[in-house]
C-alpha cells in the first residue's frame, strides 16, 4: 500500500538490534518485486543487497564539515537520480534530517530509521535539538505516512515449551489475567533445559534459564496518524496523542486486532497465544502492573 501513497516517510524506530533495517529491507524487497518503482538506498554501510534496488554505500563524516560529508554528496546524487522510493539507513543528525525533509518535499517516498523509544516518540526525536526539524514540517500527512516502533522477542520452542501455570508463581501469573484479561491456561514459558530442536551445539546451557526458544519475532506498534492526531502533535500534545491512540482500542488483548495497541499490547497477544514467555515481556517492557492504567 505504501507504493500507492503520496510522497511521505515511513519512520521505523527501535532500540539497537531491534531489526529495524531488516524490516525496511523486507519492505524494499516487496516493492522491488512490483518492478514498477525506481528505488535507491543510502546506507552506512549497505547491510543487504536487494535485487532491483540501487545501493549507495557511504562512510559518514564525523568531522562536522558538511561540505565534505559523503552523506550530503550521496543525497545530492539521490535527488539527481529522481527515484520513486528512497531508503536512508538512519536519520541521526541535522544533515540527514534536513535531507530527508528535502527528499519528501520534492516528491519522493522515503523509508528510514530513527532512534526512539515509541512510535509517537519519533516526533519528539525529529524535532529535538540534535535533529532540528520543525514540528510544522514534521506533523503533517505530507511528511509522516506511518510511524513504527518494534522490538524483537524470543519465540517459545513449540517442542519443549511448558505451561506457565506449572512454573510461574501464581501471584505473578494472575496479573496477566487481572490487568489484561488473558486466560492463564493458554500462557506458556520457555523451558529451562531446551531440547534437541532448539539447543545450539557447543553452547554451555548449565547456568542458563529459559533457553527453550527458537527464533525471534517482532512486537510492534504501527500508527498512521489521522487529522486529529496531526493537530495534537503539531501543538506539542504528545501525551494527549498517545492517549488518543490507546482510546482507539476496542479489541481485547487476546485479539489479533492491533488498532490502538502499542508494542507491549502486541506482545500480550503473543503471550495469549502461547508464543512468547512472560519473562521476555518483562525483559522488553517491564512489569505488567506498569501498564494497568493504560490497559483499562
Amino acid at each position: 500500500s505504501f507504493a500507492c501513497q503520496p510522497p511521505a516517510v515511513i519512520l521505523m524506530a527501535g532500540l539497537q538490534g531491534s531489526g529495524k533495517t531488516t524490516t525496511l529491507n523486507t519492505m524494499l524487497t516487496q516493492l522491488a518485486k512490483l518492478g514498477n518503482r525506481k528505488i535507491v538506498s543510502i546506507e552506512d554501510p549497505v547491510e543487504y543487497q536487494v535485487e532491483g534496488v540501487s545501493h549507495l554505500s557511504i562512510q559518514r563524516s564525523v568531522s562536522g564539515d558538511e561540505t565534505t560529508n559523503p552523506f550530503k554528496s550521496a543525497m545530492m546524487a539521490f535527488l539527481r537520480m529522481d527515484p520513486d522510493v528512497g531508503m536512508f539507513g538512519e536519520v541521526r543528525d541535522e544533515l540527514s534530517a534536513e535531507m530527508a525533509l528535502s527528499a519528501i518535499q520534492t516528491g519522493h517516498k522515503i523509508l528510514t530509521t530513527v532512534h526512539a523509544t515509541s512510535a509517537l516518540g519519533v516526533v519528539g526525536r525529529l524535532t529535538s535539538k540534535s535533529l532540528g526539524l520543525l514540528r510544522e514540517n514534521v506533523c503533517s500527512p505530507e511528511f509522516i505516512s506511518t510511524l513504527v516502533y518494534q522490538v524483537l522477542t524470543p519465540i517459545n520452542c513449540p517442542h519443549c515449551k511448558v505451561r506457565a501455570m506449572d512454573v510461574m508463581p501464581a501471584l505473578e501469573l494472575v496479573e496477566y489475567q487481572k490487568y489484561f484479561g488473558l486466560d492463564v491456561r493458554n500462557i506458556y514459558c520457555a523451558s529451562d533445559e531446551g531440547c534437541e530442536h532448539c539447543r545450539k551445539p557447543n553452547i554451555d546451557y548449565s547456568k542458563s534459564k529459559r533457553v527453550g526458544v527458537k527464533g525471534v519475532k517482532v512486537n510492534a506498534e504501527v500508527i498512521t496518524p489521522d487529522e486529529e492526531m496531526y493537530v495534537m502533535l503539531n501543538e506539542g500534545k504528545d501525551i494527549e496523542a498517545r492517549r488518543m491512540w490507546r482510546s482507539k482500542r476496542t479489541a481485547p488483548f487476546d485479539s489479533p486486532d492491533m488498532l490502538g495497541k502499542e508494542a507491549w499490547g502486541h506482545a500480550l497477544y503473543d503471550i495469549s497465544q502461547g508464543l512468547i514467555d512472560p519473562y521476555y515481556f518483562q525483559m522488553n517492557f517491564g512489569a505488567p502492573k506498569l501498564f494497568a492504567a493504560a490497559a483499562s
